[in-house]
């Protein structure tokens, strides 16, 4: 209620929740949680299967990268305040994430949810161990990255132009344990 939503509102799985609205339901969730992490804790801790038919294109995506240019082409279905990339880049490829409207700047719960999510996708698909070889993020490093570090397991870029999942080749191209050609074609 603190955010203007009602209970409807949240329950609802074909309604849509308005930038306004999520924006004031991080910021109430983080003054009655007091983590200073919600946004990392609550990416791991939802359950592969929440986003439905993206989470099974990206478990049936033949590699890594494959899936996260499924997600990225619905990523709109999710958070329409956002737009996700998959791009070549001199380490390889990243997944970039920025905002739709030009000129605005993604707040920080958001960077940090929409990348841990995505890497907690990719552990799914492609097996516990796997990280992306750095994570950049445009906000500055807070006093203590412990905790972005233990969830993300790789290098940790503060201050950029474009929060981004940063993979090398071999990374990018890891194989999905159990993709399925033919049921990503039905997903389809």
């Amino acid at each position: 209620s603190e955010a203007g939503l009602r209970r409807a509102d949240v329950y609802d799985s074909d309604a849509r929740i308005a930038v306004a609205h999520a924006d004031a339901l991080w910021r109430a969730a983080y003054a009655r949680s007091a983590d200073p992490q919600l946004a990392l804790h609550a990416a791991e801790a939802l359950p592969f299967g929440a986003y439905k038919v993206v989470d099974f294109l990206a478990a049936h995506s033949p590699t890594i990268g494959e899936a996260f240019r499924r997600i990225a082409a619905y990523f709109p279905i999710i958070d329409a305040r956002a737009v996700l990339d998959a791009v070549p880049i001199a380490e390889g490829f990243a997944l970039e994430m920025r905002a739709r409207d030009p000129g605005v700047e993604l707040p920080a719960p958001a960077q940090e949810y929409t990348l841990a999510a995505m890497v907690t996708r990719a552990r799914v698909c492609a097996g516990a161990t796997w990280a992306p070889d750095a994570v950049e993020v445009t906000f500055p490093a807070p006093r203590d990255s412990s905790e972005l570090g233990r969830v993300f397991r790789c290098e940790l870029r503060f201050g950029r132009s474009t929060p981004r999942l940063v993979c090398s080749r071999t990374t990018w191209d890891a194989p999905v344990t159990d993709a399925d050609p033919a049921l990503l074609a039905v997903l389809e």
